[in-house]
């Protein structure tokens, strides 16, 4: 969903060139085989299939950009004037579709009527965001539905809450690994042991989930480096006011299914 076109295509190019130069039988190869170990040394295993993975998707779509991928200059020319275009327009498509995910749950049905002005409205102060949080301004990406949100009622702040789609992949992504994303459920992968193994984890726990929501909350803010708080908004405190949420929330029925559902 957010990934940058020219690094798949350079990943993908760089295995490509490395597989064929292991069939290199001249002495003067060896520099260039190792040239391409050194390059594909910068990316983990997980980041390489990820990209590969992501690759190929792109290319069984839109084969004419395999094509483009291995040809010549002119042809690497036009490939990097597309790949400057679709991430373009991904990047446009992402701007309204990631302020939907930011958005408090309670303006969600008026923002989706209107994202525009809601988002106008959010970003000068029209629309108050208070520092504590509680259930009416959670944000819409911790719910089920897709578009984020779309199915909350407000008469059932927890129908489908601490269940959206961002949420699950970005837990998958830390606990399992990157490239776990891409598959489908109960699917297995060929990647090396992820944290779950590692740590001997056996299921999810509450704070799986928080530290999940948190994550992808900062995963798709417009920071680059971490930090504690994004303006008034505190990760710590959204960290801490998930787990409250799960552990004293007013149906107990609904935390235990909530975690029945996650390790499902």
């Amino acid at each position: 969903m957010f990934c940058s076109l020219w690094d798949v295509f350079c990943t993908a190019n760089l295995v490509r060139q490395d597989k064929a130069a292991q069939d290199l039988s001249k002495p003067e190869d060896e520099a260039v085989k190792k040239e391409h170990k050194k390059m594909l040394a910068h990316l983990t295993r997980d980041v390489q299939e990820y990209h590969m993975n992501t690759f190929q998707k792109i290319v069984m779509l839109a084969p004419h950009l395999g094509m483009l991928a291995r040809g010549n200059k002119k042809q690497q020319r036009e490939l990097d004037w597309i790949l400057a275009k679709m991430q373009e327009i991904i990047g446009q498509t992402c701007s309204e579709d990631l302020a939907g995910m930011l958005c408090l749950i309670k303006h969600i049905q008026s923002y989706q009527n209107k994202p525009r002005k809601v988002q106008a409205q959010l970003q000068n102060s029209k629309i108050k965001v208070h520092v504590k949080v509680h259930a009416g301004v959670w944000l819409a990406l911790s719910y089920a539905s897709n578009p984020p949100g779309k199915d909350s009622n407000p008469g059932n702040v927890q129908g489908g809450f601490l269940q959206g789609y961002l949420l699950k992949q970005v837990l998958r992504h830390i606990y399992t690994s990157p490239s776990s994303v891409l598959i489908n459920d109960r699917e297995k992968t060929t990647v090396c042991s992820g944290n779950t193994k590692l740590h001997n984890m056996q299921k999810v726990e509450v704070e799986h989930i928080a530290y999940a929501f948190v994550q992808a909350c900062y995963g798709i803010s417009s920071w680059d480096k971490w930090s504690k708080n994004d303006g008034k908004y505190s990760y710590c405190d959204a960290y801490y006011h998930t787990i409250k949420a799960i552990h004293k929330a007013p149906d107990s029925n609904w935390a235990k299914s909530l975690l029945e559902w996650w390790n499902k």
